[in-house]
């Protein structure tokens, strides 16, 4: 098992840190560094196992930066824009047509489709008539939204008081109150 300097060190963090496998890692740095090493050994560089649990305050913080930086700069990759995916689909199609692969150029256009529609986006705007609210009326073991929420505030007590026409929140007041005077005596 090879001792790593700190340049390797600081290179197996960085990438470790940008959600690079271990087996990735360990050919990278055997073809930049020319250096075997594990993937146990890699380990102990990865803050987020247990055995990286160790590892020195200064590639700790510089493990932290880098995977904070690498996770806002996805606007930054080509790919993550609609504009892009669109292109190279375009560019997909048109090469597939050319080379007579109808097969190949239908699913080009599905792609195209469903990137257009959002079917790979994970918001999804709904709507009820006229494009209002949606209405719903839950039920839960035959309780109204009025009585989960007096068993949600006070428990089973609260929703007794709600059947018996009290407002649950006075039994949560209440049960403050004697916790306060228990805790003063």
């Amino acid at each position: 098992m090879a001792a790593l300097t700190r340049q390797q060190k600081v290179f197996v963090v960085e990438r470790l840190a940008s959600f690079q496998t271990p087996t990735e890692v360990v050919q990278a740095v055997a073809e930049t560094f020319n250096v075997t090493v594990t993937r146990q050994q890699l380990q102990r560089y990865d803050p987020s196992t247990v055995n990286g649990a160790d590892l020195a305050p200064e590639l700790k913080k510089l493990f932290e930066k880098t995977r904070e930086r690498y996770l806002q700069e996805t606007g930054d990759i080509a790919i993550a824009h609609q504009a892009y995916r669109l292109r190279e689909l375009n560019e997909l199609y048109s090469r597939a047509k050319q080379s007579r692969n109808y097969v190949l150029a239908a699913a080009h256009l599905e792609q195209a489709s469903k990137e257009i529609g959002g079917v790979f986006t994970s918001r999804r705007e709904v709507s009820g008539r006229g494009g209002g609210a949606v209405e719903l009326e839950v039920q839960f073991r035959g309780w109204s939204l009025e009585e989960m929420d007096a068993f949600a505030l006070a428990g089973p007590a609260g929703l007794a008081a709600l059947r018996r026409g009290q407002d649950p929140r006075e039994l949560v007041v209440a049960d403050l109150e004697r916790e306060k005077a228990r805790a003063v005596c």
